[in-house]
C-alpha cells in the first residue's frame, strides 16, 4: 500500500475556494523583494496571486520575486509553482501581449 502522506500535497486553495484572485502588476523597475512580500501577504490573506508583466525586464523581476516568496514560504512548509498564461492588455495606443503567472500554493 502506498503512503499517500509522503510528498507534496494538493494546492491549499483553488481559485474557486478562495473566491478571489489578486492581480500584481510588475514593471522592469519593480523591487523584487517588495513584490515577494506582496505575494506572501496575498497568500496569507487566502487569495491567489496573479503576477502580470510585459517585457523581459519585468519578467525577470517577477520570476525573482516568486523565487524569494517561495523561499520565505518554504519555512512554513509550503512551496509555490506557477502556470504561465498569455494575456492581452489595452494600452493608450495599442493592444499588447503580456504574461500572467498564476501562482499555485502547495503544502509539504
Amino acid at each position: 500500500m502506498l503512503d499517500q502522506s509522503a510528498g507534496p500535497k494538493e494546492p491549499t486553495k483553488s481559485p474557486t475556494e478562495s473566491g478571489k484572485d489578486e492581480i500584481l502588476r510588475v514593471g522592469g523597475g519593480t523591487d523584487a523583494k517588495k513584490l515577494a512580500a506582496s505575494i506572501v501577504i496575498s497568500i496569507n490573506k487566502g487569495a491567489r496571486p496573479l503576477v502580470e508583466y510585459i517585457g523581459a525586464g519585468a519578467g525577470q523581476q517577477a520570476i525573482k520575486a516568486i523565487a524569494l516568496a517561495s523561499t520565505t514560504l518554504s519555512r512554513a512548509g509550503q512551496y509555490l509553482s506557477v502556470v504561465p498564461v498569455f494575456i492581452s492588455r489595452q494600452l493608450p495606443d495599442a493592444v499588447v501581449t503580456g504574461i500572467q503567472l498564476r501562482v499555485i500554493i502547495h503544502n509539504l
